[in-house]
């Protein structure tokens, strides 16, 4: 008979979750700021579309070292991009470019 440690295996990815599958995932969208800050941006988000609007919009810093110091990058769900878009230029922040991907900022 094998030892007891032998006959109970558990898998080594036993914690890991499993991946959605591309159509339920959320699709973003970059916006590449101008000369501005990440606290900046929460208040303007939060001001113009509340905290509801926010958590729906998923906004996220990315950090990438592609672009200037002084330029943002800001991940944002593609079904709210207009809302965030309005909210940020009713404050005067300065987009520079909105695309699908990363790729397609640093080329333009």
């Amino acid at each position: 008979m094998k030892n007891h440690s032998e006959q109970i295996k558990t898998p080594k990815k036993l914690n890991m979750q499993k991946r959605l599958i591309p159509t339920l995932r959320e699709n973003k969208r970059y916006i590449l700021l101008k000369d501005t800050d990440k606290k900046k941006v929460n208040e303007t988000i939060m001001k113009m579309i509340g905290i509801m609007g926010y958590a729906e919009a998923g906004v996220k810093f990315v950090n990438t070292k592609k672009f200037k110091n002084k330029e943002l990058l800001v991940a944002v769900n593609r079904e709210k991009i207009m809302n965030v878009r309005a909210a940020l230029t009713t404050e005067g922040i300065k987009i520079i470019k909105v695309s699908g991907t990363i790729k397609g900022l640093v080329k333009g």
